[in-house]
This record gives structure tokens, C-alpha cells and sequence, in this order.
């Protein structure tokens, strides 16, 4: 979201003109982003993720879009249904999924394989039932479009 203030014309007596701010200054960023991640709904245990995807960006750097991920993490894995587990092995699947600009999912690759073929495919499903995300991309998040991992863990 891109906010500018408006600016108002002022005359100087002396026949010069500058730009003055009018009304309330813009919102601050940690406001906005406050605000954005008050309205993300919050996963009801047993709705199908288990809170283990990837936070933050691969490279570790923080930004402002940690909101936006957790509401395609959220909404993708929300359409999960868990197969069941074979003899009590632990397994994990990582999705890469393209989001397009009004977020559409545009993309999926198995980017790590379980090695199971009905894990892999439950998860190949989540991501077809969850055709779109939501909200569209915040704007800045991805050019044009947003690529995000997403790890599911059977245990």
C-alpha cells in the first residue's frame, strides 16, 4: 500500500511557493502492518496445518510480508487432508508455489518429495484445492509475481 500525503500550495509574501503537508500524517509501517495481521484469521487446532511451515524469507532477512505468507501457508494448508501415517514414520514434503499479482496460484513444484507417493500427492492436492489466496499480493511483494516454499510434516 502506497500512501502520499497531499500537498497544499502556501504563498509566501514574498511571492515564492512551497508544498505543505495537509491533514494527519500517513500511518507508520509497524501501524499498517499491525493492522493487515489483525484480519488474518487464526488456525483452529486440527484444521489441517500443523504450524510447522517456513517463516521469514529463505534468506533471512526480515521484511514487512511475514503476514502474507502466513496467509498462504495458512490457506493452503487449511485444504490438507492428512493421509494416514505408515507405521509411525516421520515424513516431510516441501511445496514451491507462484503466486500471480491477484493471487491466483500459478505454480506448483515438489521442490523435497516426501518419497511417498500418497503424502506427495496430498500435498499436491492442497495446493490445487487452494487455487487463491485471499488478498492479492501486498504491493512490492514479488515481481510480478511471488514464489514461497511451504513444508508439510506428517509425524
Amino acid at each position: 500500500m502506497k500512501v502520499s500525503a497531499v500537498k497544499k500550495k502556501v504563498t509566501k509574501p514574498t511571492g515564492e511557493t512551497k508544498s505543505a503537508p495537509k491533514g494527519p500524517p500517513p500511518p507508520s509501517a509497524a501501524d499498517i502492518q499491525s493492522r493487515l495481521a489483525s484480519k488474518i484469521p487464526v488456525e483452529a487446532p486440527g484444521s489441517g496445518g500443523d504450524g510447522a511451515g517456513m517463516e521469514g524469507r529463505p534468506d533471512g532477512i526480515a521484511d514487512d510480508f511475514s503476514w502474507y505468507r502466513a496467509l498462504i501457508k495458512q490457506t493452503v494448508q487449511a485444504k490438507w487432508k492428512k493421509p494416514p501415517m505408515p507405521s509411525g514414520e516421520k515424513m516431510i514434503t516441501e511445496v514451491s508455489i507462484r503466486i500471480a499479482p491477484d493471487g491466483t496460484v500459478t505454480f506448483l513444484n515438489l521442490s523435497k518429495p516426501s518419497g511417498d507417493a500418497v503424502m506427495d500427492a496430498s500435498v499436491e492436492a492442497a495446493v490445487r484445492a487452494a487455487a487463491r489466496i485471499p488478498r492479492p499480493l501486498p504491493p512490492g511483494l514479488g515481481t510480478p509475481d511471488y514464489t514461497v516454499i511451504i513444508q508439510f510434516k506428517l509425524e
